[in-house]
């Protein structure tokens, strides 16, 4: 039987420093929410997007992605994913609906947020910076799909050199039709519900995916560069060359984190930080613009919006870890 999951050895040092370099690309997304927000972009073509970021954020999510068993892989991605996805979603609606209802939408599109229908539809967001978190529990959905088919083929073909080779086709394919699609301009109803299958912001999660150092084989560097290129056209088609060359660059700078060869990132500050970085992104954005819009200036309140998203998103994932994720791990 074919298993999945993420778990990867929490004492590596390598583990460490992405766990570290999390608190980076998480502080800089936050920093480009609030500042950006208030102040506008300032990139004269030279400065990258932050679309950066994200993608270093989908490249790590595909990149520990790991072939085991289907029913610990979902275990994992409800308790550590998808229930605080759901609790920050509450939370950040019952917030706004009291101090700004500016910012509030109604019960239904909130629920709908719950089940990600803003991923498919125009519906409005609880919090702007979740539509990452809902992609990314999309993706886990269509890996899912994925595994089982490739446990199916497996056991028909019998054969060793079969296992997961449909699985490397299958996430290439999915990365290479997303951004294809993206060139092409229809009122299709076909293209249209092709699109709402296909996002091109998860080739980065099948790049990083494909660079998993168990795949280790010809076919699939081949099949790395051949979703390089890929995401060279994605890029092309949504932002631009520099974009392209900051994120190889970006990429070269994580391979130095697998190498261990940046220590400073094992300091325990950025080792708390990156450990609660997804608590820390649930609750930051529509709050933060709350606490902003009610300051007597923007500057107190950007400082004031940054210290309520450390403090509550710190809050909020050591209280789930200890009261919900330890007990529901444990009784697994």
């Amino acid at each position: 039987m074919i298993k999945v999951s993420e778990n990867t050895p929490s004492n590596s040092l390598y583990f460490k420093q992405i766990n570290g370099f999390r608190t980076i690309l998480f502080f800089a997304i936050i920093i480009y929410h609030f500042c950006f927000h208030y102040f506008g972009n300032e990139s004269n073509g030279f400065v990258p997007d932050i679309s950066i970021v994200w993608a270093c954020f989908f490249f790590l999510s595909g990149y520990f992605l790991k072939i085991k068993n289907t029913k610990a892989y979902w275990e994992g991605k409800i308790v550590r994913t998808i229930i605080p996805f759901w609790i920050s979603v509450l939370f950040i609606w019952l917030v706004s609906k009291i101090a700004d209802k500016a910012y509030c939408i109604s019960i239904k599109d909130m629920l709908y947020n719950c089940i990600l229908f803003p991923v498919f539809t125009s519906t409005p967001f609880v919090d702007g910076a979740h539509w990452f978190v809902m992609q990314l529990i999309y993706f886990h959905i269509l890996f899912w799909i994925v595994i089982k088919c490739d446990s199916v083929i497996y056991k028909l073909s019998k054969r060793r050199d079969t296992e997961h080779v449909f699985v490397r086709w299958a996430i290439l394919l999915y990365g290479l039709i997303s951004v294809l699609l993206s060139y092409i301009s229809s009122d299709s109803r076909f293209v249209i519900l092709l699109n709402c299958i296909f996002k091109p912001r998860l080739v980065f999660i099948c790049f990083g995916f494909l660079s998993n150092p168990k795949l280790k084989n010809i076919q699939t560097k081949v099949q790395q560069f051949v979703i390089l290129i890929v995401i060279f056209f994605y890029f092309i088609r949504y932002q631009n060359f520099i974009n392209y060359i900051y994120f190889i660059t970006l990429l070269f700078l994580v391979r130095l984190i697998m190498l261990s060869k940046i220590g400073l990132l094992e300091h325990k500050v950025f080792q708390l930080l990156g450990t609660y970085s997804l608590y820390i992104y649930l609750v930051h954005q529509t709050i933060g613009y709350i606490i902003i819009s009610h300051s007597p200036n923007v500057v107190l309140g950007i400082v004031l919006a940054f210290v309520y998203s450390i403090c509550a998103g710190l809050i909020f994932g050591v209280t789930y870890n200890k009261l919900i994720k330890s007990r529901l791990i444990a009784n697994h």
